[in-house]
């Protein structure tokens, strides 16, 4: 599925889709991780669900995101690793409830 390392587009998340900000998808070590700007108003560990649409890629949804490193200064930013990276047409309506023995 990923012919590349990185991946350059855009993230938002489900309640504000018009608050797209800037966002690098890089792959280590077979794990994902996401450098963005991108933050909730309130302090969490972990996002539910962030929606992505990058370049090479087409749309992406990212499910259970923890915040592996977070920075502040001029611009916050969060790097965040997704459990779940699911990549296709369009975006999953409600992909925390979603039910499927496979995924590939």
């Amino acid at each position: 599925m990923f012919k590349e390392n990185k991946y350059f587009g855009e993230v938002w998340f489900k309640e504000s889709e018009d608050a797209k900000c800037f966002c690098v998808l890089e792959l280590i070590e077979d794990k994902i991780f996401i450098t963005t700007n991108l933050t909730e108003k309130y302090t969490a560990y972990q996002i539910d669900v962030i929606y992505g649409m990058f370049t090479g890629l087409g749309y992406v949804t990212f499910v259970n995101c923890n915040i592996q490193h977070s920075s502040t200064g001029i611009v916050e930013t969060k790097v965040y690793r997704p459990k779940y990276t699911l990549v296709c047409a369009y975006h999953l309506i409600d992909p925390i409830n979603l039910k499927t023995n496979e995924l590939q």
